[in-house]
């Protein structure tokens, strides 16, 4: 049974599902695709004479993918357009010829999720032909799936929560939003949604509606619920 057929089920049964849907970032939160990513960075930057450090890889967490390659296109004085796509064509790549690694209890709370009836969608800045190969790998999938580049505005604008929400039918101030950066955090909030922040690099501000725990282990359905009822 995948998610949808469990929820008609609940629904048949009387029970609502709460949250209303579970919205999930990718990168650093469902999947450990971090080193990925800065390993397709360093080499995108030296196939054009540059480098590529800790500090910079610091600047490009949680996006979004346009800010990134244009720091990176300004940094190599290339066109953005052609850095972007030797970028996501070597990260492309990299994703397949690479195991992607489930983040600490994210395999374990998706399948709880899936089971009890509630939505779930993938949200994130990267690109969705990326995103397909993810979980391609995983051998999962999620109700709704949202890429970068298949909005016009992406994170930490609220639009790409926004859609997936449109989507799902569902209402944003009643979902919970998974997210590991400040980018990613900010349009959680912005969208009414509660966020359980997974930070690995950086701090995340303090808000009402963000709740900051060390990894998803131990995370179920009911200790979601309880982040919308304050």
């Amino acid at each position: 049974m995948d998610g949808n057929d469990a929820a008609v089920a609940a629904w048949t049964k009387g029970w609502i599902p709460v949250p209303e849907a579970v919205l999930w970032d990718m990168d650093g939160t469902l999947v450990r695709t971090e080193e990925l990513w800065m390993a397709a960075e360093s080499q995108t930057m030296e196939s054009f004479g540059g480098h590529w450090d800790a500090q910079d890889q610091a600047v490009a967490v949680g996006g979004p993918f346009d800010r990134v390659t244009v720091y990176m296109a300004k940094r190599v004085g290339v066109d953005v357009d052609v850095l972007s796509e030797r970028l996501n064509r070597t990260i492309e790549q990299l994703v397949a010829a690479e195991h992607v690694p489930w983040m600490p209890g994210a395999r374990e709370l998706h399948e709880e999720l899936a089971a009890a009836g509630v939505p779930q969608a993938l949200v994130s800045n990267s690109w969705r032909e990326l995103m397909t190969a993810a979980l391609a790998d995983l051998q999962t999938s999620f109700d709704v799936v949202i890429g970068g580049d298949e909005v016009e505005r992406s994170k930490p604008d609220p639009l790409p929560y926004l859609t997936a929400c449109a989507r799902l039918g569902v209402r944003p101030e009643r979902c919970v939003v998974i997210e590991d950066s400040a980018t990613g955090v900010a349009a959680g909030l912005a969208a009414g949604a509660a966020v359980l922040g997974v930070p690995h690099v950086g701090e995340l501000n303090p808000h009402p509606r963000l709740t900051v725990t060390h990894s998803l282990v131990g995370w179920t359905p009911d200790r979601l619920d309880g982040l919308l009822d304050g």
